[in-house]
């Protein structure tokens, strides 16, 4: 089983964050340190900032057509107005900057909560448990981190009584009867991962491709791969536990967890080592308002990615594409062989080009793995305000929300992993 720290290397400790809110101060006086200066900010009056800026990251989107038309008519005036938009989007981006570190806590401050949880059921389940919290300095967005909880307690009970063995399994597996919970965050490509690993059984895979089988997941004679299996615990109602506990029910709710984690622009991922352990990986974006995002244009419609899972774009050559079976293609790519999903084949839409050497590939990274999408042309790159799809919408499969283009018009934002499967 891997080492229980993140794979990248990257550096967390346990740490207790825990401190009073900070008071109002009345009056303060000038020989007080600035560092002791502070007062209370709903978050309300926060959200209303960051809306704020994030309209007027939509007026500079409109600004930018305005500049090139400018341009058009007067070089010499649109080049002087191209110089002012550029210093005015430095200081939009300086502002939406400044807020959004203002929003930003400690993910401590949901991970101490959880303590209490794991103690209290040791006690009930007679399981001697140890919740172990690395990198609990991490920061992320208060919106983000307050619906973060249900999820988590759900990811962590799931743990304690499914994952983790009574002291008389573990003796006779070899273990520390003490079981063990990793509750770890880092920082990896622009985001935040959450980790939930417990040292417990781990899942059995062939229970799981005979519940996938029988509810028909996938058809007989199909060979899925043990990762693609695991997948199956997210879909709804899925469980291969008959025993209904009062902790964690039957194991099921997983897809909940799944839903949840997508609304707030993230993913989840699942590892498993039969007598070792569970991981359950969550990717997490540091916002929830304004993203750096590519526009690209399939046929008449027009999208977002996030600027962050684009690694780079190319032509392919004839040469560099390959066919496999069931009509799907790889691209090669300086001897690395890349699954091809073309988006208006993906999204039911009517695209400008089938071939891959007319249009545009972009290689997109998600957690660990890479993929290539096919459009046909990049528009543009720019930050655009994330905006979330109501309920009187139509949830579109590869659809994370929308933005407000400068000329008025929608454009979705695309969901990078849900695009991939």
């Amino acid at each position: 089983m891997p080492a229980p720290g993140p794979d990248d290397g990257a550096s967390s400790r346990p740490t207790d964050l825990a401190r009073p809110a900070a008071q109002d101060v009345p009056v303060v006086t000038a020989s007080e340190s600035s560092s002791s200066r502070s007062i209370r900010v709903s978050l309300d009056r926060l959200e209303r900032l960051q809306n704020l800026i994030g309209e007027a990251v939509i007026h500079q989107s409109r600004l930018t057509q305005l500049c090139e038309e400018a341009h058009e008519l007067d070089s010499v005036f649109g080049a002087s107005l191209a110089e002012f938009f550029e210093e005015n989007s430095r200081s939009v981006r300086d502002l939406q900057d400044e807020i959004q570190a203002v929003r930003m806590v400690p993910v401590d401050s949901i991970f101490s909560r959880l303590r209490r949880v794991v103690r209290d059921y040791s006690v009930e389940s007679n399981k001697e448990i140890k919740l172990q919290i690395e990198g609990g300095d991490t920061e992320l967005d208060k919106t983000v981190t307050d619906q973060l909880h249900g999820p988590l307690i759900h990811l962590i009970r799931n743990a304690m009584d499914h994952g983790i063995e009574n002291e008389t399994e573990r003796r006779l597996a070899g273990k520390d009867t003490r079981g063990t919970i990793w509750l770890r965050a880092f920082h990896r490509g622009g985001h935040v991962i959450i980790e939930v690993q417990d040292d417990g059984k781990g899942m059995d895979i062939e229970k799981i491709r005979a519940k996938g089988l029988q509810l028909g997941l996938f058809e007989k004679g199909e060979d899925p791969s043990d990762h693609q299996l695991l997948q199956l615990v997210f879909q709804p109602g899925f469980t291969t536990t008959e025993a209904v506990t009062g902790i964690s029910g039957r194991g099921v709710g997983m897809d909940t967890v799944k839903r949840d984690i997508e609304a707030l622009l993230g993913s989840i991922d699942i590892f498993s080592w039969p007598g070792s352990g569970t991981r359950l990986r969550l990717r997490l974006p540091l916002t929830l308002a304004i993203i750096d995002g590519m526009i690209v244009r399939v046929g008449s419609s027009y999208f977002i990615l996030p600027l962050l899972a684009v690694v780079e774009a190319f032509r392919p050559k004839a040469a560099d594409v390959r066919q496999m079976k069931r009509d799907n293609q790889l691209v090669e790519i300086r001897g690395e062989f890349l699954p091809l999903v073309r988006l208006h084949e993906k999204l039911g839409i009517d695209g400008d080009f089938s071939d891959p050497t007319d249009a545009v590939v972009l290689v997109l990274q998600h957690v660990d793995s890479k993929h290539c999408l096919m459009v046909d042309e990049i528009i543009d790159q720019r930050p655009v305000v994330i905006k979330n799809m109501e309920d009187n919408f139509v949830q579109v499969p590869g659809m994370t929300g929308a933005s407000i283009m400068g000329d008025g018009k929608v454009s979705f934002i695309l969901d990078v992993a849900a695009i991939a499967a």
